[in-house]
């Protein structure tokens, strides 16, 4: 198929995915609104608003997708089910926890599931051949991104675009093959078409089912860029770290600053790098372009293969000391509420 027919392919998804999207924010209004609604329910925003992006995206990516691994030359047929099972049970425990809120351990048991179905169909990382090592580093990797991918959800826009940084830094500079290419040339119309209703002021949140849909694909392109015949463990915890390079540097400030406060890293605040960068000075508006911009750059970085692993491995430190400093003026200037988000 001419490359030319595959870029089509972004656009026209997207404008399924807009139109898809508009009808279920009109026609599902209250759809994962909590109610009695609470303060601690309220996120960065003052007011609550349907969940259904994730919904969105899911109907019009999975099903092509399960359209694109029945013809799927280059996969078995067990790699072709385990993937989109992957997907569609990561997806499927987010829409379940948008609905019932399910509490932490459930939430971890649906992970853990669609983790370990990935897992034996084939698409773990055998980095250090050593299998129980192997195992639990991917299991670990797998849920790691779909939490961490739910943890920066947090602010209008900027997972769908950090994710769509991504999609755009695999296409351009990945070397992909045809079918993967077409694969996340959906996912990334799939996510155009819900931005434009949550791009700052949005109308939809993309809910847990969103947010763990992304974090699935997340792990899907790093797996498919990953080659294991010439990656040692050094250069594929910097391809992992420069392929999510927001989500896992977000997860990461975080975590460390409510364990030196003595908070649970799993209870909800506005205490995120997203809301330090506002807090900082940064316009609500621009911070999915600027956080999308240094993701596409460190994706880019580390799946060209243009630059030494060192190189590498020095722009990301250089990145992340940055944001780290960022992080921690901000943090010592100001009073973060513990509210949920």
């Amino acid at each position: 198929m001419p490359k030319e027919i595959f870029w089509m392919i972004l656009p026209v998804g997207a404008i399924v995915s807009w139109a898809v999207n508009r009808w279920l924010w009109k026609g599902m209004y209250g759809y994962g609104i909590r109610k009695p609604l609470q303060p601690e329910h309220l996120r960065w925003t003052a007011s609550p608003k349907p969940l259904t992006g994730g919904l969105g995206m899911a109907v019009v990516w999975l099903p092509m997708m399960i359209l694109w691994l029945i013809n799927s030359p280059t996969l078995t047929p067990v790699q072709q089910w385990s993937l989109w099972g992957f997907l569609g049970i990561a997806t499927l425990t987010g829409l379940i926890d948008d609905l019932y809120h399910l509490n932490p351990w459930q939430k971890l048991a649906g992970q853990f599931m669609a983790a370990v179905l990935a897992y034996y169909g084939g698409w773990g990382m055998e980095i250090c051949n050593i299998p129980v090592l192997d195992a639990m580093g991917s299991l670990l990797l797998m849920m790691g991104l779909l939490n961490s991918l739910n943890m920066l959800d947090n602010i209008d826009g900027v997972t769908g675009m950090t994710v769509l940084a991504l999609v755009a830094a695999l296409a351009l500079g990945g070397n992909l093959s045809d079918p993967w290419l077409l694969g996340i040339l959906l996912l990334g119309g799939a996510i155009v078409g819900f931005l434009h209703l949550n791009l700052y002021p949005s109308h939809i949140f993309m809910g847990d089912a969103g947010s763990h849909l992304l974090g699935a694909a997340v792990f899907m392109m790093i797996r498919i860029r990953w080659e294991p015949s010439s990656q040692d463990i050094q250069s594929t915890i910097v391809l992992i770290y420069g392929m999510a390079f927001i989500p896992l540097t977000d997860t990461f400030m975080v975590t460390l600053s409510r364990l030196i406060r003595k908070k649970s890293p799993f209870k909800g605040g506005k205490d995120h790098l997203t809301h330090m960068l506002v807090y900082s000075g940064i316009r609500q508006s621009a911070l999915p372009w600027i956080l999308g911009l240094i993701q596409f750059f460190t994706a880019l970085l580390v799946v060209t293969g243009q630059v030494t692993l060192h190189q590498q491995m020095g722009v990301l430190g250089l990145l992340a000391a940055g944001m780290a400093w960022m992080y921690y003026r901000t943090w010592q200037r100001r009073l973060v509420p513990n509210v949920s988000v």
